[in-house]
This record gives C-alpha cells, structure tokens and sequence, in this order.
C-alpha cells in the first residue's frame, strides 16, 4: 500500500519491520524440532513414571503441556496461513492419553504398547495394593481402550 501510494518512507519502516520478523523467525524453532522434543520429554515422562518418580513425572508432564500448547498455537497458525500439510490420505489421529491434551500416539502399534505398559503398571499396582494409582492406571487403559477406534486397523492400512 505504502508503495502503490508513493509513500517510501513508510515503504522503509515496514520493509525494515518486516526485515526484523524474518531474523526473529529463523531464531524460533521450527514446528518438526518442537514435535522432536515434545516426543523426547514423552519419553522421559513415561521412564519417570516407569521409576516412579511421581515429582520429576509432573515436572515433565507440566513441561510437556506447556510445549504441546506450543505445537497446537503452531499447527493453528499454519492452517490460518494455508500452510500446514495434510495428511496424504492416511488417517493419522493422535490420541491423548494424560487427559491434558498430550498427543501422544499417531500410530496403533504405539497405542497398542502403551495399553500393555500400563496394564503390566496396573498389575504391579494390584501387586502393591496401591489402590488410587489403580483407579488412575485403569481410567487410562480404558480412555486408550476407547480410542483404538480413532486409529486405524491393518485391514483399513491395506
């Protein structure tokens, strides 16, 4: 506008505004590096509550909240801008299994291991007669349970 107006002074200010974004762009993170650690930070969270390390497991899952938060403001912004990539014809739903809005499983075979994970954590529970970890244990089988059907199977795969 400023240039279709003859205004170049105001051309300067907004090309040099545009100029700053653009340096401040390429020092974020890219979508796929925040995707990368949300998924390592995944992993520490389910090696902390494989230990049971119930105080660094809420450290990282409040982290991992944060950050996927983060990812979600990102896919939107993309989609606003046309510039997100849909999935070529393959279902890819993630499914969250903190009730926090992780998404944390875009595969079946990754849902199918973290039912048998947290069903043999069930079992160690009963073992250890911890009652209110079981409750919470259960609740997340059956919400993972649940969701096998936002997943694709091998039969639709093929």
């Amino acid at each position: 506008v400023a240039v279709r107006e003859k205004n170049f002074q105001k051309a300067k200010e907004i090309q040099n505004a545009l100029d700053e974004l653009e340096m401040q762009r390429d020092s974020l993170p890219k979508i796929e590096e925040l995707q990368t650690l949300a998924a390592e930070l995944n992993e520490d969270l389910v090696q902390a509550v494989s230990q049971r390390d119930f105080s660094e497991a809420e450290n990282l899952h409040d982290q991992l909240e944060l950050l996927n938060g983060k990812i979600k403001a990102e896919q939107e912004a993309m989609w606003l801008l046309g510039k997100d990539s849909k999935p070529s014809g393959k279902k890819t739903t993630t499914i969250d299994t903190m009730g926090s809005g992780d998404n944390l499983f875009v595969t079946r075979s990754g849902l199918e291991c973290e039912i048998r994970r947290l069903q043999h954590d069930l079992d160690c529970a009963v073992k250890e007669r911890d009652f209110s970890s079981c409750r919470r244990i259960q609740d997340m089988i059956d919400k993972l349970s649940e969701s096998r059907k936002s997943l694709p199977s091998r039969e639709e795969l093929t």
